[in-house]
């Protein structure tokens, strides 16, 4: 099993999915960790009208999905336990969002980056547009 199959039990135990949720399409068979999608960023922009996100996402992108979708709470759970240089920009952004910049830069130190000077909107761009 690799890290990111081991994350998705642990989300799944977390949240107490039963097996019948999870032959839905709601839970994925495989969440990867790979940066790169072959997805186009319009493709995920508009997915995001949707009720669930395109298959075989990164936790990464899942978790700006759910971002996008106005569900900061889901997108912090996918990454909150993520320690990698691409989680913790993600953990910096989604607490720059939330207004706790203190927590955001130290998750951004992490990363190897600077709190941004830009809208969030715009971060959240570059950040989907690099992992795509």
């Amino acid at each position: 099993m690799n890290e990111a199959e081991g994350n998705f039990i642990k989300f799944i135990l977390r949240k107490k999915v039963s097996t019948r949720q999870l032959q839905t399409d709601r839970f994925p068979p495989k969440v990867t960790l790979h940066k790169k999608s072959i997805m186009k960023y319009q493709v995920f922009v508009d997915s995001i009208a949707g009720s669930q996100p395109p298959l075989q996402l990164s936790v990464y992108l899942n978790a700006l999905w759910y971002d996008a979708k106005g569900d900061w709470h889901e997108a912090h759970s996918m990454i909150d336990h993520l320690h990698d240089e691409t989680a913790c920009w993600v953990h910096g952004y989604l607490h720059r969002k939330e207004g706790d910049f203190a927590n955001a830069d130290y998750w951004y130190r992490k990363a190897g980056k600077q709190s941004p000077a830009i809208s969030l909107q715009e971060e959240w761009d570059i950040i989907v547009k690099e992992l795509l």
